[in-house]
């Protein structure tokens, strides 16, 4: 009797698994169908953050070990067993300038934090009126904050959220929202897979 409460019990267990990796593929799903429609603010988020990132193609979300996995997947900060600082800047075209600076940490054995701050500049943009007259030169910038947490579920599965703001600055109008995204990490022996649904909420607008 003990063993077929066992096996049931592990039998429920995994399909309890099943269930909320399918939730969380629909949710994924259905957010990633509605951010394509229109989207056109914040696009400096979708930049690479880190060396190591860039070049896999963004492809991070499985990342344990590396801080800009704030920007990614925070859910692989509980499996970290070291403190990480990383720094990047950058130059584009012009005057435009990318930093990323993150700081990520374990919190015991289960649980992780980590802090990120990305940062655009585009110098300034020559000014005209409505008359195609030349005015000032227009500063604009943009910034996001990210605050993250990742919890180790099991041996296997880890949780990770992220509580973002977001701005954008346009002369002296500024735009800011919050946002927030939901992440899981999934390990098997050294392999390491992830899920990520960014930006889950939040408007950006500079006139109300």
């Amino acid at each position: 009797a003990r063993e077929i409460a066992a096996f049931s019990g592990v039998k429920l267990v995994n399909i309890m698994k099943k269930k909320l990796f399918l939730v969380f593929c629909l949710l994924f799903t259905v957010h990633s169908l509605h951010a394509g429609a229109g989207t056109t603010s914040a696009q400096f988020l979708k930049l690479s953050s880190g060396g190591r990132a860039s070049a896999l193609g963004n492809a991070f979300t499985a990342v344990t070990n590396d801080a800009f996995s704030v920007f990614y997947n925070p859910a692989g900060i509980a499996f970290s067993e070291k403190k990480h600082v990383s720094l990047m800047y950058s130059t584009y075209l012009e005057e435009i300038s990318y930093q990323n600076v993150a700081f990520s940490m374990p919190l015991g054995e289960k649980l992780g934090i980590g802090l990120g701050v990305t940062m655009l500049s585009y110098g300034t943009i020559k000014g005209y009126d409505d008359q195609m007259q030349p005015t000032k030169d227009v500063p604009a910038s943009d910034m996001a904050v990210n605050i993250s947490g990742g919890d180790k579920v099991t041996e296997t599965i880890g949780a990770g959220f992220t509580l973002k703001y977001i701005s954008e600055t346009l002369d002296d109008k500024t735009g800011s929202t919050p946002s927030a995204d939901l992440l899981f990490i999934f390990k098997k022996d050294k392999d390491y897979a992830g899920l990520s649904a960014q930006n889950l909420f939040g408007s950006l607008k500079f006139i109300s």
